[in-house]
């Protein structure tokens, strides 16, 4: 039997290049130039969204992916300033033009597109776009609901970028000079430390030893859910290796009878049922802010939607 991969698409900018500027320039003004400022106020503060917010964060890594911002520290000490091209194509240099088309395929899909597609006759229409990213790219494929949003991201980033297919096109390095969006697989293994970025943000504020590999998926320290390889990359130690060597990590493939992985950790609520389909694990922190329990229910309810959508059937909304 054929193995079956699931449905997650590569990671894509959240954003358009021309929104993304307009982040860009309030970030601008709320750093009062290219000073670093940390990342979770500029969200806060500079957006006008949640402190933390998820689509915030998602945000950064769309500009960070254009190259429009650069980044410093991890987790909540994470900072981000504007980078120097785009204070350039803000300000009006002489170089803005070749700056915008180098930032529209500065993003590892759109390097794809283009060199898949840039054979002088213009992109093709939607329909083998999307053939293209559901059924016949290398890798990941792109999920039903994610693949318009991101041919319309495309399309628009291309044309205010002034980048036309049917032209020689600007001098843009095509060759992945950032992780590859099938990740750096070769260098992962048992035992190694990786760093798990999905939308552009780094998710582990200190990288994580790898504990296992089945089908695609790297199991790691403090998690016992797979991540999906390509989103992976292999990383240093963060670990003195002058200090003795702490006790080789359980096979998380093996669960002895006396286990207790489904015991909930400390200050964590747990919930659980099966289905004709397999079991279902619900994991959440036990106390949570007014905020954030309805950012907890927005995310809760797209993806019951999205279930739903795959199943046929309705939308399902709540009313406060």
């Amino acid at each position: 039997m054929a193995n079956v991969k699931r449905k997650r698409s590569p990671n894509f900018p959240v954003v358009s290049l021309k929104s993304g500027l307009d982040y860009v320039e309030r970030l601008h003004k709320y750093a009062n130039g290219q000073h670093f400022v940390p990342m979770l106020s500029a969200i806060e503060e500079a957006w006008g969204m949640k402190k933390g917010s998820a689509y915030g964060k998602q945000v950064v890594g769309a500009l960070k992916s254009f190259s429009l911002v650069e980044d410093s520290g991890s987790g909540d000490a994470r900072k981000i300033r504007v980078s120097d091209s785009a204070s350039k194509i803000r300000g009006g240099h002489s170089d803005r033009d070749s700056l915008l088309r180098a930032a529209a395929l500065s993003p590892t899909i759109h390097k794809e597109l283009w060199s898949e597609f840039a054979n002088g006759e213009g992109l093709p229409p939607d329909v083998t776009l999307r053939q293209y990213l559901l059924f016949d790219r290398d890798g990941n494929h792109f999920n039903e609901s994610a693949v318009d949003d991101f041919i319309a991201e495309f399309r628009e980033t291309l044309e205010f970028a002034k980048v036309d297919s049917r032209e020689t096109g600007p001098e843009v390095d095509t060759s992945n000079n950032v992780k590859d969006p099938e990740g750096s697989q070769g260098e992962i293994e048992v035992g190694s430390f990786v760093q798990w970025t999905s939308q552009g943000v780094d998710q582990f504020e200190i990288p994580r030893a790898v504990l296992g590999i089945q089908d695609g998926f790297v199991f790691v320290e403090g998690s016992q859910t797979g991540l999906p390889m390509q989103e992976l990359s292999a990383t240093e130690s963060p670990v003195d290796e002058s200090t003795p060597a702490a006790s080789p990590p359980v096979n998380p493939f093996y669960t002895p009878a006396t286990t207790q992985q489904d015991e909930p950790k400390g200050g964590m609520a747990l919930d659980r049922t099966t289905l004709d389909e397999g079991a279902v694990r619900l994991e959440w922190p036990d106390e949570l802010t007014p905020e954030s329990v309805e950012e907890f229910q927005d995310w809760m309810v797209g993806r019951i939607n999205r279930a739903r959508r795959k199943a046929g059937l309705g939308k399902i909304r709540i009313e406060d």
